[in-house]
C-alpha cells in the first residue's frame, strides 16, 4: 500500500477527519478493510498509538520519535533526517518514517500548514500549527538530561545574528501523486532552512542556499555521536485551530474523491468545508486532478467548497506520470532492456530510476485493478444482456407477428 493510503487507513482507526481533528462521532468497530502488511506492528490503546519508532500519546498530547545524534559535515539544513539520507547536514537521524510523524500530529488534531513561499514580491515564512520540540537522553552516568531542540545548534559565521527558533511549524511536507510522502523520498524531516518538503520547519525566513545557510551544530552542547535520544514534539495551545492550514483533495481518473488519503463523497464537501473554515480561518484546499478525470469536475468540486466557505482553492492537474505500458511481448522485452540499462547507469538519470520504476509498478497495479473491475462489470452486464435476449427470443417465438419487420397494420384483405 502507498504511504497516502496507509496514512488514511491508520487515521480512520482513530476517528480523525482531515482538517477537523476528532470530528468523527464514532470510531470504527474494526479496521477499514484488510490490514496492510506495513501496519502489522502497530499497537493501539485508548491513550497511545505506537509505530516501531514513533509513539503518539493522546493523553499527554505528544509525539515521541526515536533518534540518534550524528555529526554534520556541513552547515545545517535539518534538525532531524531519516537515517541513511542527510546525516551530513543534520543534527539527528531517525529510523522512523516521516509520514508516521505527520500522521501522529494529525492524530492530535492538527492540520498541516503552509510552507514558505514568495508571492507578489513578498516572502511569507511557514505558517500553521505551532509546536515545541525538546530532546531527552541519558548521559554517560545514566542520568536523564533534557534540552530544547534549538540548544543543539547555533548561528553560523554567515548567519551571525540569525534567531534561534522558540517554536516550530507543522508544514506537513507533500503527498505526492504516486501515493508517496515527499519527506520519506528525500529524507528531510525537521528543517532549519525553509523547505516545503519538510514535515516541520522554523517559523521565520531561513535560506536553504548551501553557501548561505545560517546554522551549524553546537558541538559543546551536543552529546557524543551515536547517543540515542527521544525527540518530543508537543503542539502549542490552540494549535489544532491554527489560522493557517492546508488540505489536499484528490480527484482520481474515475472522478472519485480523497481528502488527505481518506475517501469522501461529493455531498460531504460543503459540510466538511464549513467545519474546516470554522477551525482555520485561512484554510487552503489544494484540488489535484488526474489528467484522465472529467474536465469540468474539478470546478464543480471547487464550487461545493466555496458553498462551505472555503475560498482559498488551488487547482493542479497531474499529467500522465508514466510511459505507455507494453501491449505485446516484443514491447515488453524492449521496455525491460531499457530498464536494465537505466539501473546499470543510474548516474545518467535526472531522477533515481527506482522512483521512476515505482511509478510504473503503481500504474500497472492501477491498470490491473481497473481491468479486474471492468471484467466483473462486463461479466455481469453480459449475463444480464444474455438473459434479456433469451427472454426476447422466447417472446418472439410465441408471437412471431411482433418481430421487427412485420407489418401489423397491413390490411389482410388486400
Amino acid at each position: 500500500m502507498d504511504r497516502i493510503g496507509l496514512m488514511g487507513w491508520v487515521l480512520s482507526l482513530t476517528g480523525v477527519l482531515p482538517g477537523l481533528g476528532y470530528a468523527q462521532a464514532e470510531l470504527p468497530d474494526k479496521p477499514p478493510g484488510e490490514m496492510p502488511a506495513e501496519a502489522s506492528k502497530l499497537q493501539n490503546t485508548p491513550d497511545e498509538f505506537r509505530f516501531e519508532h514513533v509513539r503518539i500519546d493522546r493523553k499527554t498530547g505528544t509525539v515521541t520519535v526515536d533518534a540518534t545524534v550524528v555529526r554534520a559535515q556541513y552547515a545545517l539544513e535539518f534538525l532531524l533526517c531519516k537515517a541513511g539520507t542527510k546525516e551530513y547536514e543534520s543534527v539527528l537521524a531517525t529510523p522512523a518514517e516521516a509520514w508516521q510523524i505527520h500522521a501522529g500530529l494529525l492524530m492530535l488534531g492538527l492540520s498541516p500548514g503552509l510552507p514558505a513561499v514568495e508571492q507578489d514580491g513578498k516572502y511569507n515564512p511557514p505558517r500553521g500549527a505551532g509546536l515545541q520540540i525538546s530532546i531527552e537522553w541519558k548521559d554517560g552516568a545514566g542520568r536523564v538530561c533534557t534540552a530544547q531542540a534549538a540548544d543543539w545548534f547555533k548561528a553560523s559565521t554567515i548567519g551571525k545574528g540569525a534567531p534561534k527558533p522558540k517554536r516550530w511549524i507543522f508544514v506537513g511536507s507533500n503527498l505526492l501523486p504516486d501515493g508517496q510522502y515527499e519527506a520519506d523520498d528525500n529524507g528531510g524531516i525537521i528543517s532549519v532552512a525553509n523547505l516545503p518538503s519538510s514535515v516541520i520547519d522554523v517559523p521565520f525566513a531561513s535560506t536553504k542556499t548551501i553557501d548561505r545557510r545560517e546554522y551549524v551544530e553546537d558541538k559543546k552542547a551536543l552529546p557524543p555521536a551515536g547517543t540515542e535520544v527521544q525527540l518530543i514534539i508537543t503542539p502549542e495551545k490552540d494549535a489544532a485551530r491554527a489560522d493557517y492550514a492546508r488540505a489536499l483533495l484528490e480527484i482520481d481518473r474515475n472522478n472519485q474523491l480523497k481528502l488527505d488519503g481518506q475517501a469522501m463523497t461529493h455531498d460531504q464537501l460543503a459540510p466538511w468545508a464549513e467545519q474546516y473554515i470554522s477551525r482555520h480561518k485561512h484554510g487552503t484546499v489544494v484540488i489535484r486532478s488526474a489528467a484522465e478525470a472529467l474536465s469540468g469536475f474539478a470546478p464543480r468540486v471547487g464550487e461545493e467548497l466555496r458553498l462551505g466557505g472555503v475560498f482559498d482553492i488551488q487547482y493542479r492537474t497531474v499529467t500522465f506520470l508514466h510511459a505507455p505500458l507494453p501491449r505485446t511481448a516484443g514491447q515488453s522485452a524492449r521496455a525491460l532492456a531499457e530498464w536494465q540499462s537505466r539501473f546499470k547507469n543510474p548516474g545518467d538519470e535526472i531522477q533515481n530510476p527506482a522512483i521512476s520504476a515505482r511509478l510504473i509498478l503503481q500504474n500497472i497495479q492501477i491498470e490491473r485493478a481497473e481491468l479486474e473491475r471492468l471484467n466483473i462489470l462486463w461479466a455481469q452486464y453480459a449475463k444480464a444482456l444474455e438473459a434479456e435476449m433469451k427472454a426476447y427470443n422466447a417472446m418472439a417465438t410465441e408471437t412471431p407477428a411482433t418481430q421487427p419487420g412485420s407489418n401489423q397494420n397491413a390490411n389482410p384483405t388486400k
